[in-house]
C-alpha cells in the first residue's frame, strides 16, 4: 500500500510530503542483520553464499517490504541479481496481516467512506502468494512469454539452479534508469513519448489480450535502457499477478469498446454479463473518463459559487462518488488487482507528462480483443459482411479522434478561461480531472480509486 501511495503521489494524487516519506518503500527499506544471508543459505542451499557464487556484494543495492537484492557474480562469470527474502518474514506474515486489517477496519470506523478495509479483505490472500519466488520466478517466464511479440520489453531471465522459495537469483540488468528518473532519461537520449507508448501497449497487452496482469507496476519495478539505440522496458518484480478469467476479459473489452462507440445496448449488455447493474457507471471506472453531463457540468459552473450552488454540486458529487464505491464493490474478484494496474501505470504517465493518450491505445488493444470474440463474431463471408467491419472499424477511430480534439478543446478552453481569470485554479483541477490525458494532468486526482 505505501509503495502504491508513493507512485500516486508522485503524480501529485496525495499530498507531495506523503509521497516523498513513502518513496523509500519502494526500493529502501529494511537492511539484514549481519549473519542474515549466511542463515537463509544454508536453510535454503545447505551451503553460504560464497560457496554458490565467485563474488557477492553484502551491500544491498535495493530493499523492499518482502526481501533484499544483492548483486553476484556466478561460477561461470555471468552478473546477477540475487532477490533474498527476510529470513523471518514468513513467520510474522500472518500477524503483520492481521494488524493491517484491524488499522484498515479502524481508519473505516473512523471514515465510513473509506474502501481501504474490504479491499484488503478481498486481495489479502492473494498478496501471500508473493512470498514464494519459485512462483515468482515462473510469472516472469509466463509474461515473457505471453508478450513476446513486444521486443521492446525486457524481463530478466531465471537462474534456477540459484533459486529456492526464498532466493531468487536474476541475470543483472545495468545501465538502466528508474522509469521516473525522466532527467537520466534524457541523458541517455530516449523519447518519453516512446517510453509512455511503449509502457502503455505491455500493460493494455496484458489487461486485454493476455489477462496475466502485473499487479505491482510501481516506479521501483520499471526500468528503461537503451538497446540497439531504442527505448526497451525491463520489468522487475513478478511476484503479484492477477489472472483475468477468460470470460471476464473479453466482456471488459466488449465494454471498453462499446464505450468509445458510444453503444449503449452493448455497454449495458456486457456490463450485465458482468454482473454491474449501472453500465454506465462501471463504464467510467474502468475506462477512468467521465460519460454522460459530470465533464459539462463542472466546466458550465461560474467562477464564484453561492452557498446554495456549493451545496447542490457538492450534493451531486457526494452522490456521484456512492455510486462509484458502489460500483467497485460490485467488481468481479479479479479486476480489483487490474484497477491498481491501471491507476500505478496512469500515475508514471503522469509523472512524464502524459505526452501520450492512454485511453486511445488501452481502446484499439480491447478492440481487437473484442473483434476476435467467437460468440460475438457473426461470420458474413461476404462483400457487405466485409463492408460493415471496415465502416465499424471507421466509426471506432473516428470516434477516438473526435474524442481526441474534444479533449484538446476543453484543456485550450480551461487555460484561456483561467488566464482570463474566469475559472479558479481549483475548478481547472477538477474540471478537466478525469479528462485530460496532456500536459497539466499532473494537477488532477485519480478517476478510480488508488489501491
Amino acid at each position: 500500500m505505501g509503495q502504491g501511495l508513493s507512485a500516486v503521489g508522485q503524480a501529485n494524487f496525495v499530498p507531495r510530503e506523503y509521497a516523498t516519506t513513502l518513496q523509500v518503500l519502494q526500493d529502501k527499506v529494511l537492511s539484514f542483520r549481519p549473519t542474515e544471508l549466511d542463515e537463509l543459505f544454508l536453510e535454503d542451499f545447505g551451503v553460504a553464499p560464497e560457496t554458490l557464487f565467485s563474488k557477492l556484494d553484502r551491500t544491498p543495492i535495493a530493499a523492499a517490504s518482502l526481501a533484499q537484492v544483492f548483486r553476484a557474480t556466478t561460477m561461470d562469470g555471468r552478473d546477477v541479481a540475487v532477490k533474498c527474502q527476510y529470513i523471518d518474514l514468513r513467520d510474522r506474515y500472518s500477524g503483520d496481516i492481521r494488524t493491517v486489517g484491524l488499522v484498515l477496519e479502524f481508519l473505516h470506523w473512523i471514515f465510513p467512506e473509506f474502501m481501504g478495509n474490504w479491499i484488503f479483505n478481498e486481495i489479502k490472500d492473494t498478496l501471500a502468494l508473493e512470498l514464494d519466488f519459485i512462483k515468482e520466478g515462473r510469472n516472469s517466464e509466463k509474461c515473457a512469454r505471453d508478450l513476446a511479440n513486444l521486443s521492446y520489453l525486457y524481463v530478466p531471465k531465471v537462474l534456477w539452479s540459484l533459486t529456492s522459495p526464498r532466493v531468487l537469483t536474476t541475470e543483472f540488468i545495468d545501465n538502466a534508469a528508474k522509469i521516473t528518473d525522466v532527467d537520466r532519461i534524457k541523458k541517455m537520449a530516449l523519447s518519453i513519448n516512446d517510453i509512455n507508448q511503449k509502457l502503455l501497449t505491455i500493460f493494455g497487452e496484458q489487461i486485454f489480450r493476455s489477462g496475466f496482469v502485473h499487479a505491482d507496476p510501481h516506479p521501483g519495478n520499471i526500468f528503461v535502457r537503451r538497446h540497439n539505440g531504442k527505448a526497451q522496458i525491463v520489468l522487475l518484480d513478478h511476484g503479484l499477478y492477477e489472472t483475468i478469467p477468460d470470460a471476464i476479459r473479453v466482456n471488459i473489452c466488449h465494454v471498453y469498446k462499446a464505450t468509445v462507440m458510444g453503444d449503449h445496448i452493448n455497454m449495458k449488455k456486457y456490463s450485465d454479463l458482468l454482473g454491474m447493474p449501472d453500465y454506465l457507471m462501471f463504464a467510467q471506472v474502468l475506462v477512468q473518463r467521465p460519460l454522460g453531463q459530470i465533464g459539462r457540468r463542472l466546466l458550465g459552473m461560474k467562477k464564484d459559487l453561492s452557498k446554495k450552488d456549493f451545496d447542490q454540486l457538492r450534493k451531486e458529487m457526494d452522490g456521484h462518488v456512492e455510486k462509484a464505491v458502489a460500483t467497485v464493490k460490485a467488481m468481479p474478484k479479479s479486476l480489483y488487482l487490474v484497477m491498481r494496474n491501471m491507476n500505478l501505470v496512469r500515475a508514471i504517465c503522469v509523472v512524464h507528462g502524459n505526452p501520450i493518450d492512454r485511453y486511445t491505445i488501452f481502446s484499439r488493444i480491447a478492440a481487437k480483443t473484442a473483434a476476435l470474440d467467437p460468440v460475438a463474431i457473426v461470420a458474413v463471408p461476404t462483400v457487405y459482411g466485409r463492408a460493415s467491419a471496415a465502416m465499424e472499424f471507421a466509426v471506432f477511430e473516428w470516434n477516438l479522434l473526435l474524442y481526441a480534439i474534444s479533449s484538446r478543446m476543453l484543456l485550450m478552453a480551461v487555460t484561456v478561461m483561467r488566464y482570463f481569470g474566469w475559472m479558479s485554479s481549483h475548478r481547472t483541477t477538477t474540471a478537466t480531472g478525469f479528462l485530460s490525458d496532456a500536459k497539466t494532468a499532473g494537477e488532477h486526482p485519480p478517476a478510480a480509486m488508488p489501491l
